[in-house]
């Protein structure tokens, strides 16, 4: 796939090639969005994505850019053009057609959800991209909204969900499991000293914020037993981390970029009065995984 990574004040050069263009965020790159994308692809031509690199309006993120464009890769697409917001936020809904879908993208279809937006103020949608686009020649496709629970799937139904622990329902909208996947540091040692040693990982206040709590996940195709928080136990400072402690696995993951996928929230954090407390309470949470698993 080839991307085009147009951070502010760069320039794109013009595809060669006549292509299909999938316009959107696709924070999260859910079923909703993969439905978008497949129908662009059906086209005999190229596929392109247009995206962003953060959420307009400073919405969390679901996944960072360098999950979505090794999703997007995954699925087959030939193009990725990553925008900042600000590069087009102010440019006409005219402009956008003229200038960055034919101009720079050489767009002959275009392929939209039934909401989609664009322009200064978001004066244009779905039926004015279409008039504009047939009037010279080009196709639109709009897709119909793909539904979970009566409801049409959405990038911010699935960061309410998350928000309040609900990982079955975002999973499902996903398609796939929610992950976090940071970079690993070194921690204090406590969980090894308890008999459960963790990954340590920051959480980046960019992305979507889970509840504070225990969570069945996996890692590196093991069960995985998750606590994001802030430690209370262990510490009173008010850092939020990920701690994993991943079962049946010993290795040195140190300073490595590690994918941890959620599954289920089991509890809230909770300050303990021991760590043999904790040490307790952490074997039945490693149970639970493994039933789950089972």
């Amino acid at each position: 796939m080839t991307v085009y990574d147009l951070k502010a004040g760069s320039e794109i050069e013009k595809i060669d090639l006549p292509v299909s263009v999938a316009l959107g965020n696709f924070d999260g790159l859910h079923i909703g969005h993969c439905e978008l994308i497949r129908q662009a692809k059906c086209s005999a031509m190229k596929c392109c994505v247009f995206t962003f690199r953060d959420n307009p309006f400073s919405s969390p993120r679901i996944i960072g850019t360098e999950k979505k464009l090794e999703l997007l890769s995954a699925m087959g697409v030939d193009y990725a053009c990553v925008f900042d917001f600000s590069q087009i936020k102010d440019m006409s809904a005219e402009n956008f057609i003229s200038d960055i879908l034919i101009g720079k993208l050489n767009c002959v279809c275009a392929v939209c959800g039934f909401n989609f937006r664009f322009g200064k103020g978001a004066i244009g949608d779905s039926i004015m991209l279409r008039e504009r686009m047939e009037a010279i020649g080009k196709r639109v496709i709009v897709c119909d909204p793909v539904n979970f629970g009566g409801e049409a799937v959405s990038s911010s139904r699935i960061r309410d969900a998350l928000s309040i622990g609900d990982i079955k329902s975002a999973n499902m909208m996903l398609g796939r499991p929610y992950s976090v996947d940071y970079h690993v540091s070194r921690g204090n040692g406590i969980g090894r000293s308890l008999g459960f040693p963790t990954i340590n990982q920051s959480y980046d206040e960019s992305r979507v914020k889970l509840p504070f709590g225990v969570y069945i996940c996996s890692c590196m195709g093991h069960p995985a037993v998750t606590n994001f928080g802030v430690r209370p136990t262990v510490t009173d400072k008010n850092e939020a981390f990920f701690e994993t402690f991943i079962l049946d696995y010993d290795g040195d993951l140190y300073d490595e970029d590690i994918m941890v996928d959620f599954h289920l929230m089991i509890r809230p954090e909770k300050k303990f009065s021991s760590f043999e407390e904790l040490s307790c309470q952490i074997a039945l949470d490693v149970e639970k995984t493994k039933e789950y698993f089972k």
